[in-house]
Order: C-alpha cells, then structure tokens, then sequence
C-alpha cells in the first residue's frame, strides 16, 4: 500500500435496514479517515443520505454471480478491506472464504468456527450448555412433557431482524405456528420464554483478529416504543414473574446505552471460550442478576451506529487494531445517552 494512501473499506447492504448502513454511517463519521465504498441492491437514491466515494449496485446474494460481481468491484477499486452488511451476504462469505483468499479479499469477520457455532440456533445451545453458560432451556420436541411454556419458536438458521419468530405458550398454538408460517418443526429452535420485557439487552464484545479484547458496550433496550417490538401478546400462563405481556423485540434496537459490568464481563467470557476474532453482538435477559444468552449474532450489530456515537466506533477499531498483540486498554461506555429511532419519509 502506497505510503498516506487512505485504506479503501467496502461496505455492502448499505441500503434498507440491515446492519451495513449502520457500519457505513459509523465509519462516516471519520470524516476524511477513510475512503468508504459502499453496495446494494437497491437504488443509489435509497441510500443517498450516507456519504461515500462510489456506490455499486451488485446483485443480490442469492444470485449466482453475486460473488464474482463482488470480488470484481474488490479488486477494481483497490479495496483493502471488505464488510458485510446482511445475513445473506455474510452466509455466503462464509461458505466462500477459501475463494476469498485467493483472491486477496481482506473480509473483516470473525472466524468460521465461531460463524459456523453461532449462526446455527440448536448447536449454539449445545456450546453454552457444554461450558455450564446460562441460555433458556432449548427444546427439540414441542410434545415432550418437560417443555415449559410460553416458549418461542424462531428459524434454527436464520432469523435476522426477528423474522419468523413466534411466541407460544401451549401446544396448540405452536402447532397453529407450524400451519401458518409453513416451516418444518425440525427446522425451528424452540426455548423457553426467559425473563421480563423491561430487563432485555443487547451487548457488543470486540475482540481483534488475535483475539485480543478491545471493548464492549450495552444497550438496555427499551420495548415500549412500537418500532422496536415485533410481536406483544397478553401472558395467559400462570407464569406471572414473565410480566402482563410477552414480547418479542425487532430488529430495531432502541433504549439506554450503557456499560452495565455485570453482563459485559459474562458475555467477555462467552467470546473468550468461544474463540472470538471480532465483532459480537449477545441477546439475552437478565434474570435474578444472571444473564441469560437468546443468540449471539457474530457480526457487526444494527446498533452500531449509536455506539459509534458514543465513541465505540467498532468497525474503526477493529481495523486500528490489526495484528496488534500487545496490551490494549479496552473502550467501555462511561456516560449513559439514550437512543431512539425515529421513522423518516424519503421521496424516490
């Protein structure tokens, strides 16, 4: 690389609601830093409001020639470092890393062991029961005497963005799930309702390409607000400790960022035994002070951007930090900022 040469970081999905405009809008606000790329499958006009040096659209992820279309944008535009920014995207990097290399594309993501735990619902369940880790009782078989409702059924492989996630709470409604999502039973991850809804965090753990912790963060989420709720059921178990609703929170995060010490130091552990070489995002609620792990999205989170703006700029640190093995004084949260989202009207 050219000596004072900007690094050239692509970020796709940059448009829609999926985590990449939150990675783009972070890294943007280092204005100057870095020369940002960014992709989608939608039109330039969609995205218009993030700024970057040339916007591409490329084919969707699930088209044959996403990945070559992709690559070649890469290698065109002398990028030095690539970022995902869907699920879609992200499953097919994974499942390609051995073509990335060859051809020199620097993917920032953790390792494929970590992706191949996480992004798998039931294996995962398996991990944190093996290492004795707190996660909601995870079922195969809905008739099985011993399930304990409400529970909530979400895809075993992919449920991004709160997709096809449902709550139960008896077996009648989970065989009126089956019916009218049309999704195989053995396909769903079934779990026991944990929790309240007014104890629900999201939490980032950071770690570099050696492992090397470099920060966390958490947001206390706030389920109140419409926009960040998928689904609201009245409680109709006798489980009165669950609270009058049960709720299932959506992709849109909003509430009180925070370092909460606790959960920050359990979900460190989680990604330390687990191997982590990046960004984590833990779902989870806090129960009689204990924290109860959902899901570990093993990605850049669709909060980043709140994060960037109390100063945990993720993607920027990850990169700063490349390779570096010495001794890092990691970035927690030190002033309380509430953030909510708002719904904006865009004119096409």
């Amino acid at each position: 690389m050219e000596n004072n040469r900007k690094l050239k970081i692509l970020v796709t999905a940059i448009g829609g609601h999926s985590y990449g405009a939150q990675i783009a809008k972070s890294l943007s606000l280092l204005k100057g830093k870095y020369e940002l790329y960014g992709t989608d499958a939608l039109q330039q006009e969609i995205v218009s409001e993030i700024s970057v040096e040339r916007f591409c659209i490329l084919p969707k992820a699930s088209s044959d020639s996403y990945l070559s279309a992709l690559v070649s944008l890469y290698k065109r535009e002398n990028i030095d470092f690539l970022i995902d920014g869907s699920e879609a995207e992200q499953k097919i990097l994974n499942e390609n890393r051995a073509f990335l290399l060859e051809n020199d594309v620097n993917w920032i993501s953790n390792n494929k062991e970590v992706l191949d735990t996480c992004l798998n619902k039931i294996k995962f369940a398996g991990f944190l029961k093996k290492n004795n880790f707190l996660f909601p009782k995870t079922y195969l078989n809905y008739l099985d005497e011993a399930v304990i409702f409400p529970v909530i059924l979400k895809p075993n492989l992919h449920s991004g963005g709160s997709s096809n996630v449902y709550i139960a709470q008896s077996r009648e409604d989970v065989n009126a799930v089956l019916q009218l999502s049309k999704i195989r039973l053995e396909d769903f991850c079934i779990q026991e309702y944990v929790g309240d809804s007014e104890s629900e965090y999201t939490v980032g753990i950071l770690h570099n390409n050696k492992g090397k912790f470099l920060g966390s963060a958490t947001l206390k989420r706030d389920l109140t607000q419409p926009l960040s709720v998928k689904t609201v059921a009245k409680n109709l178990t006798n489980r009165t400790e669950l609270g009058e609703k049960l709720v299932i929170s959506s992709g849109f995060s909003q509430g009180i960022l925070m370092q909460h010490k606790l959960i920050e130091d359990y979900c460190r552990m989680v990604a330390e035994k687990l191997g982590s070489t990046g960004a984590l995002n833990f779902q989870g609620r806090l129960k009689n002070d204990k924290f109860y792990i959902f899901e570990i999205n093993p990605r850049f989170s669709g909060t980043s951007f709140m994060r960037a703006l109390s100063d945990f700029n993720e993607a920027d640190l990850w990169v700063k930090n490349l390779d570096n093995i010495d001794e890092i004084d990691p970035f927690y949260i030190t002033k309380n900022a509430y953030y909510k989202r708002m719904v904006k009207e865009i004119k096409i």
